[in-house]
């Protein structure tokens, strides 16, 4: 029997892909995907024709198009259909390499510039509220015997914030990994970001209470911060909160005047 995906729940990340405008073309096809959402389980793409779904689990040549000019080109796997509402049948695909992975983000990112360029240099994305629904639900149920990190990253601008939470929402199994082979490990449950201008808010849940979980929020965070560096060359500052009850008694804004001090 065909596995089924959950249809996405986040019409903000669904947003944010809209105004990128981008298309998959797999090799060999005539068939123009078009790129409908991202999120932690890979890049939700509709396909009008069952005959031109690509075979899932096989690697597949493609290349990611705006307006018909190639982005970049990567090897990408079809995992499973998307169970939805939408007359439109959708698939979930997949990076099939780390180094495919880089490619698609960092010909987004430069798409994003380009797209920045053409407007006369001023950021596309207006104020946005990319995953609040998740981060409003985990904040909560923060009454609930888990442990719940939170750190501000501040970005230069809300289309990179944009950007930024896309990003960090889809590499969450990433975070989890990290968040386990921190020098104290802890088990990361989930993740959710809400963005305030140019500002990212993520919340961490954890599954047990302590300072292994504070800890690693520490060494994920300064994770995150290094890799979006190296890969998009934005330099990012940030504060993690120490502990729940401190996150909760210091508001949004008295963090944010911390980091602009």
């Amino acid at each position: 029997m065909q596995a089924q995906c959950t249809s996405p729940n986040s019409s903000s990340i669904q947003a944010f892909v809209a105004r990128a405008g981008l298309s998959i073309e797999f090799a060999g096809s005539d068939e123009r995907m078009r790129l409908a959402a991202i999120d932690r389980r890979g890049f939700t793409v509709g396909v009008t024709d069952d005959a031109q779904l690509p075979p899932q689990g096989l690697p597949r040549q493609a290349r990611v198009t705006y307006g018909g000019e190639t982005l970049c080109e990567a090897r990408l796997v079809a995992r499973c259909p998307v169970q939805g509402q939408t007359p439109v049948r959708e698939t979930v695909l997949q990076p099939s390499r780390s180094d495919d992975d880089i490619a698609f983000w960092q010909a987004l990112y430069a798409h994003r510039l380009r797209q920045r360029s053409a407007g006369g240099g001023h950021p596309i994305a207006r104020r946005d509220s990319l995953g609040n629904e998740r981060y409003d639900a985990l904040q909560a149920a923060s009454s609930r015997a888990l442990t719940d990190g939170e750190a501000i990253f501040v970005l230069s601008d809300a289309s990179d914030a944009a950007f930024f939470a896309a990003w960090l929402e889809y590499h969450f199994a990433e975070a989890v990994a990290r968040t386990r082979a921190a020098s104290t490990p802890a088990e990361l449950r989930d993740m959710a970001c809400r963005t305030e201008n140019a500002d990212v808010i993520v919340c961490f849940e954890y599954r047990f209470n302590g300072k292994a979980a504070h800890a690693a929020t520490r060494e994920t965070c300064a994770w995150i911060a290094a890799e979006v560096e190296r890969l998009f060359g934005l330099a990012i500052r940030y504060e993690v909160a120490d502990t729940r009850q401190q996150a909760g008694a210091m508001s949004y804004r008295q963090r944010r005047t911390t980091l602009a001090s």
